[in-house]
């Protein structure tokens, strides 16, 4: 019987698509629009704080992941 390998990820091919500098431009792009529709009436504030916290989990790219970035 043979010992079963431990699943590693696969991440060339999200790197590939999904590199840190494309990352960082959407985050900035959801960063700006986001206030611009708060001043729109299109949301509110409170809806406007969490889709920039979902933009920021999505896309891995706020707080510490942005000062200390993973190589591609």
């Amino acid at each position: 019987m043979t010992t079963p390998k431990p699943l590693r990820r696969d991440r060339s091919r999200r790197g590939s698509v999904f590199t840190l500098k494309l990352r960082r431009w959407l985050y900035g792009v959801a960063a700006a629009l986001v206030p611009v529709a708060t001043v729109y009436g299109l949301t509110t504030d409170a809806q406007a704080a969490a889709l920039l916290a979902l933009a920021g989990a999505l896309l891995g790219v706020t707080g510490l992941a942005l000062a200390n970035p993973t190589a591609d």
